[in-house]
């Protein structure tokens, strides 16, 4: 029987994206982009004395991805 406690780990990335915009004229302008989202990873270290290779870990991996986008921009 073990008598060490589960260890909980956790980690995060946050990404940003990339645009780019073209001018037309002095006052109409398109743009194209595109973003990525975020990630968690969340890993729990088990107590189990007769796990596999000596591995007893078990988590989850969350993720929220976002995409393409396109607008115009007219200035007046």
């Amino acid at each position: 029987m073990s008598t060490s406690k589960s260890k909980t780990s956790r980690a995060g990335v946050a990404e940003l994206g990339l645009a780019g915009r073209r001018f037309f004229s002095e006052k109409f302008a398109a743009e194209l982009g595109y973003n990525l989202g975020f990630y968690t990873v969340t890993l729990e270290k088990g107590t189990a004395d007769n796990a596999f290779l000596n591995i007893d870990v078990a988590g989850k991996i969350k993720s929220t991805v976002n995409g393409f986008r396109g607008g115009i921009a007219w200035i007046f």
